[in-house]
């Protein structure tokens, strides 16, 4: 993929994207680091997740219709074993892995599974340059 197709793609995976429809990021609010690699999700959707840092002080609208929550939690959370587990249902990434994570400021507990664990595990690892504990 060219420069200019990268470019375009991120433009309108902004702009008309998930990140805006699902959780209102404006596209001016968003500076993209790198973009992963394409993976098809259970449904048969095709997902190319995109790696980006977003303000502090950004706070999310989420559609309801397609976002249950917004929470935020450290990258290096996904490399301990703590609050992880895992289950013998096979997925590309191996493992099914699972985490519990207790929002410190209002005592929620967030399951966190699934592909969003694999890819969160995998950004780690890349951005964090260190294997999980698991």
């Amino acid at each position: 993929m060219g420069s200019e197709t990268v470019r375009l793609f991120l433009e309108r995976l902004l702009s008309a994207g998930p990140a805006s429809e699902e959780i209102g990021l404006p596209p001016d609010r968003v500076q993209v680091i790198c973009k992963l690699f394409t993976i098809l999700n259970k449904t048969g959707l095709l997902i190319t997740p995109v790696v980006a840092f977003i303000e502090d002080s950004f706070k999310a609208s989420p559609n309801t219709d397609e976002v249950s929550e917004v929470f935020t939690l450290p990258l290096e959370f996904f490399t301990k074993e703590a609050d992880h587990s895992s289950y013998p249902v096979p997925s590309v990434f191996g493992p099914t892995h699972s985490f519990m994570y207790t929002d410190p400021s209002t005592g929620t507990i967030h399951q966190i599974w699934g592909l969003t664990v694999a890819l969160a595990v995998t950004v780690a690892v890349l951005a964090l340059g260190k294997k999980p504990d698991f």
